[in-house]
């Protein structure tokens, strides 16, 4: 691919797609060499969140380019022209973590050394119509040649959070890789539930969910055998 740039872009794209709500990925960017050539301005390798898979779709993520600097580019809407929000100058070391976030309407983007400490890069509001697509993206920088990139460390979160069976609205907050939900309901149990749902939807074939339980604090009443927290795999 030529550049993720201009009015449409020209990359690989290593993608989940119909995602809805919020979300978050992260990569570990290790190594990076040409096939032939040597990589340039052009060349991008790193993480991304865009409407759809179209050329032109509207878009912001963050890339290490072929001169090991670190770029955050946009596009806001379908067929706009790209810009940059952040244009490094500094030449990094890789390995370089990568981290694009999605809440609501703000798109960030950060860069680490060590996946632990974040710096942020950018900010922009981008309205996406329904579902979106989340990905890894590689750019050669020159049509018909070829880069091969190395990552790993690659992490996907991306929840819905719905309240089943209640009337009562709670929250979901998403920090990384840690989640912290209140949520209310009287029980799953029974032939109908009542809780508080954070999820992904739309899946096929095989599935593992792992949690951690840090903790839990009741808000004006007191923990009983009916409180759970969990993880499940459920219908709908």
């Amino acid at each position: 691919g030529s550049n993720i740039w201009g009015q449409s872009d020209n990359f690989r794209y290593v993608h989940q797609d119909n995602l809805t709500g919020d979300a978050t990925l992260i990569a570990k960017i290790t190594g990076l060499s040409g096939v032939g050539f040597s990589p340039n301005s052009n060349t991008k390798i790193g993480v991304m969140i865009r409407q759809s898979t179209d050329a032109n779709s509207a878009h912001q993520g963050i890339f290490i380019d072929g001169t090991k600097r670190i770029k955050s580019i946009y596009r806001d809407a379908a067929n706009g022209w790209a810009g940059k929000n952040f244009d490094g100058t500094t030449v990094e070391t890789l390995p370089v973590w990568l981290k694009v976030e999605k809440i609501g309407n703000t798109v960030k983007t950060y860069s680490s050394t060590d996946g632990i400490l974040w710096t942020e890069r950018s900010t922009r509001t981008l309205s996406f119509t329904g579902r979106f697509t989340v990905g890894l993206a590689v750019s050669a920088g020159t049509d018909s040649k070829f880069v091969e990139a190395a990552l790993s460390n690659v992490t996907l979160q991306s929840f819905n959070s719905a309240d089943i069976g209640t009337t009562y609205t709670g929250t979901t907050s998403q920090s990384g890789a840690a989640v912290t939900v209140k949520g209310s309901g009287t029980n799953i149990w029974g032939q109908s539930d009542n809780f508080r749902y954070v999820y992904r939807d739309n899946l096929t074939g095989d599935a593992t969910i792992v949690a951690k339980i840090a903790g839990m604090t009741m808000i004006g009443a007191s923990a009983n055998s009916n409180t759970k927290i969990g993880v499940m795999i459920r219908q709908s």
